[in-house]
């Protein structure tokens, strides 16, 4: 029997065209991201993401760039965060066959580690034509790497969206206007760094490589940003609207194009063209009301449309073909490999997210000159996500689950270090993101992958197997208004 795969090859060059297939897979493991999936910021974070209409920090480059006319100096925050995912192992299913084809049942480790990472941002306000405008920028930098290569199978059981969520490097860039006093609009754009490549070989007709050229270049993808931010009005509310669009990381240059000579004029060749969706971020669109009633409190409710019905397959994809040319004859085509479409399904999101904060007042401490003020605040916030990754009873296992993810925050303004009336701030939040347990449960051990009305190919993970987990995250960052 055959384990479930994706692709199969009929030639003696499958050995070197596999080797390919993992090189260029190396940089192919399609994941979430972490401000996509857990948010950014201590603040933003410990509001549960719900920070659309009542952003007013440099944060709001990324949740809302129309917060960015909100703010009253230059301003830079610095900070870290490190999310520690504690998945549990997925266990019961079949992991592999022994040397006598028996199915092999076991536990499937998630292998997904801890990760950290940097994140900086500043912004500049200033008065333009008597109208009120910002602009700034955001980095998030993995502190161990800017990117991992890895890569992974449909067919093999995994959590799909949380591998290397940290190992890409981040820039988000924002601008914003206040428009009219009830008005704030922004713009913007996310952009973060990824890998591509080329491969180029000469390839023998016993399958053995001759001679080959590998190089990998690293492009940047794009992404716009765009929001607005109504009020206040009476009673202390205010709107707000975030567009964030589609991001994502097409490994598609990949070409591998070995060819040669075996004399008396006949000539061989094959074109191998390699496809993977690297890094996915869905488009995103949030609507979000704030209330704040008085100066110590502040609430908001938002909800957020994700488009993960655009979702991708993260398996690596070839397509091959090939031919051999003996004069005087026409050229011969030859069956190199081919990809067999695993059959998923993914769906949109709606997210619903709330978020509280109180300011506990003014204290002092010391006295005389040495008098110093402080104002803390205390956060809290929870949303929830259904998965957008449909049933796997079939040769897929994408894993993924529900979520349900609270978290708490505070934070702390202090005398400015230079001693101007400007504020120093410290904010820290932590996050808990509840993996809902989910019990997947596979149709028939065997499936006709490849479509020639046998049941051939054996499928990993059956008769079913059961996932979950947590993550955990830790964020803490300072501020300084210049």
């Amino acid at each position: 029997m055959k384990i479930a795969e994706r692709r199969r090859a009929r030639t003696p060059a499958l050995a070197v065209l596999a080797a390919f297939g993992v090189i260029a897979a190396s940089a192919s493991s399609a994941r979430g991201t972490v401000p996509g999936l857990l948010g950014i910021g201590p603040r933003g974070v410990a509001l549960g993401g719900a920070y659309v209409a009542s952003t007013d920090d440099t944060y709001a480059i990324f949740y809302n760039p129309a917060g960015l006319a909100s703010l009253t100096g230059p301003t830079v925050e610095l900070g870290l965060f490190t999310i520690d995912p504690q998945l549990d192992p997925l266990k019961g299913g079949v992991v592999g066959e022994d040397a006598d084809g028996e199915p092999i049942h076991g536990d499937v480790d998630p292998r997904v580690e801890k990760q950290v990472s940097a994140v900086g941002s500043i912004a500049l306000p200033m008065t333009v034509l008597d109208t009120k405008v910002a602009g700034g920028a955001l980095f998030v930098l993995p502190t161990d790497h800017a990117f991992t290569m890895t890569s992974r199978d449909a067919a093999e059981p995994g959590y799909t969206r949380y591998r290397h969520m940290l190992d890409l490097m981040y820039i988000y860039f924002g601008f914003g206007a206040e428009l009219a006093p009830w008005l704030k609009a922004g713009a913007g754009m996310q952009m973060y760094y990824t890998t591509a490549g080329e491969i180029v070989f000469d390839l023998n007709l016993d399958g053995t490589p001759s001679q080959g050229e590998l190089s990998l270049s690293a492009p940047w993808q794009f992404a716009p940003t765009a929001g607005v931010q109504l009020g206040p009005f009476l009673g202390g509310l205010t709107f707000g609207a975030s567009y964030r669009g589609e991001s994502r990381a097409d490994f598609e240059d990949f070409h591998v194009t070995p060819g040669g000579s075996v004399g008396a004029g006949i000539t061989y060749g094959f074109v191998v063209d390699i496809f993977n969706v690297n890094v996915f971020t869905p488009q995103q669109a949030t609507l979000g009301l704030a209330w704040t009633p008085d100066e110590s409190w502040r609430a908001e409710l938002d909800v957020t449309w994700s488009n993960w019905a655009a979702y991708e397959d993260p398996t690596l994809i070839v397509r091959a073909s090939g031919g051999v040319v003996i004069p005087p004859l026409p050229e011969v085509p030859i069956p190199i490999a081919e990809t067999i479409a695993l059959p998923y399904s993914t769906h949109d999101t709606w997210t619903p997210r709330v978020g509280v904060e109180y300011q506990l007042g003014d204290f002092t401490f010391g006295d005389g000159e040495s008098v110093v003020r402080a104002l803390p605040s205390l956060r809290a916030g929870f949303f929830w996500e259904a998965s957008p990754i449909g049933d796997q009873s079939g040769v897929s296992n994408l894993v993924d689950n529900d979520r349900y993810v609270w978290s708490v925050g505070f934070g702390v303004d202090l005398p400015h270090p230079f001693g101007s009336d400007k504020t120093f701030g410290m904010n820290a939040a932590f996050q808990q993101s509840i993996l809902a347990e989910r019990t997947v449960r596979k149709d028939a051990e065997f499936a006709d992958l490849d479509r020639d009305g046998t049941a051939e190919t054996r499928v990993l993970g059956w008769p079913g197997y059961t996932s979950g987990g947590e993550l955990i995250q830790f964020t803490i960052g300072f501020t300084l208004t210049l």
